[in-house]
């Protein structure tokens, strides 16, 4: 049997990014002969402690931006229920390379060079926001990180070029992934005008966008903040 590991965040609450991990999950689970987990990955408490005496003092050792290995840990308690999908927690950094295949985020790449590669453990990069692709600024790293995977997944054609942009010889290595809407799950009775946007990425951009459109929507469209 097959089993497809996705790594996540492990914030209170989940980004769109990680209701798509979950939903996939859950889909591989109900395939026969794949079984899928997901392991939150946080930094350490060491970590953290590190980092805010180094911006007190201001001390720069050109480290590599990003999250680093060594900086990481799996959370064995994920005590936030984010669904109620029946999702398999994977609670350690144990893999075995003839049955596990991993599914790293964009904004966790650069990983699979420390924890994957030198370990042989096959893995795709899941890219689902095409301008977070530089997860570090260590270069060596990210393209290896790239070049080793056996899928770089897209899910639109703006992420794809994005990739082709950063990677053009890995062009070959992009498997599109699409994405599937649920009719059956709608309600097309209940309409609203509504306007719903996410400020996640770019509050302030966000922020300057409502407030010139407020003053001319009409006073029976709400706009509504997504996570």
């Amino acid at each position: 049997m097959k089993n497809v590991i996705f790594f996540s965040h492990a914030e209170k609450g989940p980004s769109g990014g990680a209701k798509y991990i979950y939903r996939c999950s859950e889909i591989i689970n109900n395939i026969n002969n794949f079984s899928s987990q997901v392991i939150h990955i946080k930094k350490k408490k060491s970590s953290k402690f590190k980092n805010s005496i180094n911006k007190m003092l201001k001390i720069n050792k050109n480290l590599s931006s990003g999250w680093q290995l060594n900086d990481i840990t799996y959370v064995k308690n994920f005590k936030y229920n984010w669904f109620d999908n029946d999702i398999v927690l994977k609670k350690n950094f144990n893999f075995d390379h003839k049955k596990d295949f991993i599914i790293l985020p964009e904004i966790f790449a650069h990983l699979a060079t420390d924890l994957l590669i030198k370990r042989k453990i096959n893995y795709a990069i899941l890219v689902q926001n095409g301008y977070s692709i530089n997860s570090t600024s260590d270069e060596q790293k990210l393209f290896k990180a790239y070049k080793n995977a056996k899928f770089i997944l897209s899910g639109s054609k703006d992420t794809q070029n994005c990739i082709k942009l950063r990677f053009p010889k890995l062009k070959t290595k992009i498997l599109k992934v699409s994405y599937h809407i649920d009719f059956g799950h709608l309600n097309f009775n209940k309409k609203r005008n509504m306007i719903i946007y996410m400020s996640r990425k770019l509050p302030q951009h966000s922020n300057l966008v409502i407030s010139s459109l407020q003053p001319h929507l009409p006073k029976k469209m709400d706009l509504k903040k997504s996570t």
